[in-house]
C-alpha cells in the first residue's frame, strides 16, 4: 500500500529548526476529493511521502557528460550552475527522465532546509519515504500549465508551469509577473513521475529516537543516591542562566538573519525564496548597481530600497512592481497599473510620479 502523500506549504513558512512548532504546521493530505487539512503531528509513527510546493523545486533540462553512477550525480550541480542564482553546492540535485533532443531533466532542491526538515520529521517519528512535487506533473503535460487553489488560502492560486526547458512554479502573483496564465483549477495535479524521488542519495544520518525513562538516563550513582542530587542545584541554576543567555543571542541572530529575506520579499513580491535569501538579495543588488561604483552604488541603493518598501506599504492593496531600476542616485519603481494613491514621500525620501502614475521615482529631496 502506497504511503499517504502530504502537501507542504513553501519551506520558508516552516520552522524546521523547532520540531515542536513543526508538529503544529498545517499540511494537506492529497486525496481524490481534494486536499484534506491536518498537522504533521497527526502522522506520528507513520510513513509518508512529501510533496514540496513548486516554488521550492527547480527543474532544468541539460546535456550531461558521459558519466555514470556516483560520478554523474556529483557532476549535476556544475551542469545547472548557469541556471541558478546561488552556489550550486547549496542544492541537492537528482537525475530525472529524458527531456527533448536527448537532454535529461535535473531536479534541484535547497539542501539545508530539506536536511533540517528531514531531521525534524525524524524527531517527530515520521518516516519520509520520498519527496516529490506537483511540479513533476508538468513534464508530461501537453499544455505545460496547471493551477489550483491554495489549501491554506482559497483566494490564492498556486501554479506550476513548463516554460521552455525549465519547469517552475509559485503563487499567482509570480505567474502574472512572468506572463503565465493561471486558470482556476480545483484539484492538485497528480505527478505521473512521483517515483522520481527528489531527495534520492541525500546523505543524512537519521537515527531512530529511543525513548527511555529518566531512571534509565540517570547515572548509577544518581539512581542509588538521590540525596546527592541536591548538589546539582547550583550547577543547574548556572546552566539554566547560561541557556537563557544563549537563547537570547540565538533569537537576536535569527532576527538579524531574517532581515535580508524580509527586504527581498517586500521588494520582489511573488518571487519564491527557496535558496539563501542573502545570496538572492546580493544577486538583485548586483543587477541594480551594474555599471556603477559597487561600493558607492550599494551605499546609495540600500536606503532607496528601504524607502521603496515603505512606499509599497502606503499603497492601497500594495500593487506589485513590474520592474525596479537604479541610476544617477534615483530608484525607479514601475507598476503595470497606476496605484490608487500617490504619496509624495517615502520615509525621508521624495517621490515623483510619472507616466500617469505608473512610475515612481524615489530620490533624496531637500532636507533628506
Amino acid at each position: 500500500m502506497a504511503a499517504p502523500t502530504l502537501l507542504l506549504p513553501p519551506l520558508r513558512q516552516l520552522d524546521a529548526e523547532d520540531p515542536v512548532r513543526l508538529a503544529d504546521a498545517r499540511v494537506w493530505q492529497v486525496a481524490s476529493d481534494g486536499p484534506q487539512p491536518g498537522t504533521l503531528a497527526d502522522w506520528r509513527g507513520r510513513a509518508v511521502a512529501l510533496w514540496l510546493d513548486p516554488a521550492d523545486v527547480l527543474l532544468l533540462q541539460r546535456t550531461l557528460p558521459a558519466l555514470s553512477g556516483r560520478r554523474l550525480r556529483q557532476a549535476l550541480p556544475n551542469a545547472i550552475e548557469d541556471g541558478v542564482a546561488v552556489d550550486p553546492a547549496s542544492l541537492h540535485c537528482t537525475l530525472g527522465p529524458l527531456g527533448s533532443e536527448g537532454r535529461r531533466w535535473v531536479g534541484a532542491i535547497p539542501r539545508a532546509p530539506i536536511e533540517a526538515l528531514l531531521r525534524a520529521m525524524n524527531e517527530l517519528d515520521i518516516r519520509v519515504e520520498r519527496i516529490s512535487s506537483p511540479l513533476l506533473a508538468q513534464l508530461g503535460r501537453a499544455d505545460g500549465m496547471s493551477a489550483w487553489a491554495n489549501p491554506a488560502d482559497p483566494g490564492e492560486r498556486r501554479w506550476a508551469a513548463l516554460i521552455g526547458e525549465q519547469a517552475l512554479g509559485g503563487d499567482a502573483a509570480l505567474g502574472d509577473s512572468l506572463g503565465v496564465d493561471t486558470p482556476t483549477v480545483t484539484t492538485l495535479p497528480a505527478p505521473e513521475l512521483a517515483v522520481w524521488n527528489l531527495a534520492a542519495d541525500l546523505d543524512i544520518d537519521l537515527p531512530r529516537r529511543q525513548r527511555r525513562t529518566w531512571a534509565e538516563l540517570a547515572p548509577p550513582w544518581l539512581r542509588t543516591a538521590p540525596r546527592f542530587a541536591l548538589l546539582l542545584v547550583p550547577l543547574a541554576l548556572y546552566v539554566a542562566g547560561l541557556g537563557i543567555e544563549t537563547l537570547r543571542w540565538s533569537l537576536e541572530k535569527r532576527r538579524l538573519a531574517a532581515v535580508p529575506e524580509q527586504l527581498f520579499v517586500e521588494l520582489f513580491p511573488g518571487q519564491p525564496v527557496v535558496m539563501d535569501p542573502r545570496l538572492l538579495l546580493r544577486h538583485k543588488l548586483d543587477e541594480l548597481t551594474a555599471g556603477t561604483n559597487p561600493t558607492a552604488g550599494r551605499r546609495q541603493l540600500l536606503p532607496l530600497l528601504d524607502a521603496a518598501a515603505q512606499l509599497r506599504r502606503q499603497l492601497p492593496g500594495q500593487p506589485l512592481p513590474a520592474s525596479v531600476t537604479f541610476a544617477a542616485g534615483q530608484l525607479t519603481v514601475s507598476f503595470a497599473e497606476a496605484p490608487g494613491a500617490r504619496p509624495a514621500t517615502a520615509g525621508s525620501y521624495a517621490v515623483r510620479w510619472l507616466e500617469k502614475g505608473r512610475e515612481a521615482i524615489i530620490y533624496a529631496g531637500e532636507g533628506s
